[in-house]
């Protein structure tokens, strides 16, 4: 079982400069192509994720699909979608703000808060959808607390994901930033 709470949070974090811009930010409205069909497992949650529960734009529903998922963080309300591999399986997912965390990093600011999961798989490709984020900027950065050494305690603390790709794609109209890592178990 990979665990990325997996037992620490990665977060999209920004240099504390942009605090004022990112505060600025206002919601928006993002409508679909077309609505997914709502099934009895799926929650009001589910058909409020973006692009009429589709968050990740593969044309399935996230809710039918074990290796995505979409909530709402919880600094801005705005929607987070998490993709793994097809083999894998997202067995929790929440969100959290920066500053309920020990050891929060006042140097940075994460305009979506933390994301928490842990996932089922030996090795996967993260994919994640910020869809409270429109406008790419080179200064970002993907950062996680936690061990930089895999089990070794004395080396907790924030530090930048290596090989972490940045860009921009069109769902349901609405250009969304997505950043792209590798992580692999222990």
């Amino acid at each position: 079982m990979y665990s990325n709470k997996l037992t620490t949070p990665s977060a999209l974090l920004f240099p504390s400069l942009l605090h004022q811009v990112f505060g600025l930010v206002l919601a928006l409205l993002l409508s679909g192509w077309g609505p997914v069909q709502a099934t009895p497992e799926m929650s009001q949650i589910d058909l409020n994720i973006p692009n009429h529960g589709d968050g990740n734009h593969d044309g399935i529903a996230d809710v039918q699909q074990p290796h995505v998922a979409s909530l709402p963080d919880k600094v801005t309300g705005q929607y987070i979608t998490l993709e793994l591999n097809d083999e894998c399986t997202i067995i929790d997912i929440d969100t959290d703000l920066a500053e309920t965390l020990a050891g929060d990093d006042q140097t940075h600011f994460s305009p979506q808060g933390l994301l928490y999961f842990d996932a089922r798989c030996p090795q996967t490709k993260v994919t994640l959808y910020f869809h409270g984020l429109h406008q790419l900027d080179q200064r970002w950065v993907l950062r996680k607390y936690g061990p930089q050494t895999p089990g070794d305690t004395s080396t907790i603390g924030w530090y930048q994901m290596p090989e972490v790709t940045f860009d921009t794609v069109m769902i349901d109209g609405q250009p969304v930033v997505r950043a792209s890592y590798t992580l692999t178990d222990g």
